[in-house]
């Protein structure tokens, strides 16, 4: 029922040295990657980044309409346009059932 990541006396997530670093580590051989940070927020802060980290100011990104709000935020923060992809709908449920092929490749 804790975090454990934000309790200091378990290490710094700033600047881990012991149990967290461990962690990472083992997370980033376990995925094949070179390193690995965990963060706290949930994902919102990563794919905030993410985006960041992808597209600049006035770059096109394409994204699904149903994007989470993260998405968007993320765009606010990188100053990249998007482009946006329609998806399939069920018509029971009224969800969206994500990107088909064919709309990505029109977008």
């Amino acid at each position: 029922p804790y975090d454990l990541g934000v309790m200091y006396a378990l290490d710094d997530l700033h600047e881990p040295e012991r149990e967290l670093k461990e962690a990472q580590d083992l997370t980033a051989e376990l995925y094949g990657a070179d390193c690995c940070w965990f963060s706290i927020n949930g994902t919102t802060a990563l794919i905030e980044a993410m985006i960041m980290g992808t597209v600049g100011p006035d770059e096109t990104i394409i994204i699904p309409r149903e994007a989470h709000r993260s998405v968007i935020s993320g765009l606010v923060l990188s100053g990249a346009k998007p482009v946006y992809m329609g998806c399939d709908f069920d018509e029971r449920w009224g969800i969206p059932l994500g990107v088909s092929l064919e709309n990505a490749i029109k977008s």
